[in-house]
């Protein structure tokens, strides 16, 4: 395989260390590593186990210190995929380096789980202390794991929970591999939302498939929003009654004043706590 799908993690010691960088914090930034390619693979591939594994084609000590991998199709995956390893492998490593640049400009694709998104956290953790800094690069594309990539994550990770329901029309499940997710497409808010749903009730979610349902249990939230992004479901209903179409001229001036002095961060807290 060419070197066009390599990943490289560069980490550069601090002086404190003489440049070097110590065993335990290099594995727990490759440990973390793993975990987040991991969780961006089943995100493209839509299955609760990674269809990829990765060898060590290069490591090396000469400053700053690197570790370079190689992806590869599991074989079981590679019998039933429908294309090449090569344009396979091509779709989910564009994508890790597409995830990276987001989280850098503090966003995240909805997909984006909440142990994915520690991981690459935990990556950027001790910057300063541990290392003087660190960089994920291919062939093409580098992403320095800065100051300002450390906020951008941090922030992203923090989460509000609230108990409540949420409408959205139920249309992709996956319970491949010991997952039991599902999500739900809002008229209004994010594009759509992660579900995950008790174990022993597969049968209702798949008879729900295509309808509009309401989801009451805990809700998610990142920071700054009034839309959660994941919710972890304890029950929900299929609504029979037709939803008027909504239009973004209806919610013209909905938001002008707040209601009782509220600040904006109030008034975001109030209307996620909706306790059925």
């Amino acid at each position: 395989m060419s070197d066009q799908h390599h990943i490289t993690l560069e980490i550069e010691g601090t002086a404190s260390e003489d440049g070097h960088v110590r065993l335990s914090h290099l594995l727990n930034k490759l440990s973390a590593l793993a975990t987040a390619l991991n969780g961006i693979d089943r995100m493209v591939s839509s299955t609760g186990q990674p269809t990829l594994d990765y060898r060590v084609v290069d490591l090396g000590h000469s400053s700053p210190a690197y570790v370079t991998l190689e992806p590869i199709v599991k074989e079981n995956v590679l019998k039933k995929a429908k294309q090449p390893a090569e344009a396979y492998i091509d779709t989910r490593f564009n994508r890790i380096f597409d995830e990276l640049d987001l989280i850098r400009k503090r966003q995240v694709s909805p997909e984006m789980d909440q142990t994915t998104l520690l991981s690459i956290e935990t990556i950027v953790e001790g910057l300063g202390r541990q290392m003087k800094a660190a960089t994920i690069k291919n062939h093409s594309r580098v992403v320095r794991l800065d100051s300002e990539f450390q906020r951008s994550v941090s922030i992203l990770t923090q989460e509000d929970a609230s108990y409540g329901g949420y409408e959205g029309t139920l249309d992709a499940v996956n319970i491949h591999g010991g997952a039991k997710t599902f999500w739900i497409f809002p008229k209004i808010g994010p594009n759509k939302v992660r579900c995950n749903f008790l174990p022993g009730t597969q049968g209702e979610v798949k008879e729900a498939l295509g309808h509009h349902i309401r989801v009451v249990g805990i809700k998610y939230f990142r920071s700054g929003s009034p839309y959660p992004h994941r919710i972890s479901a304890q029950s929900f209903e299929v609504l029979d009654e037709d939803l008027e179409e909504y239009h973004l001229t209806d919610m013209r001036g909905i938001g002008s004043g707040l209601p009782g002095g509220m600040t904006s961060v109030e008034f975001v807290r109030a209307i996620r706590d909706e306790w059925d």
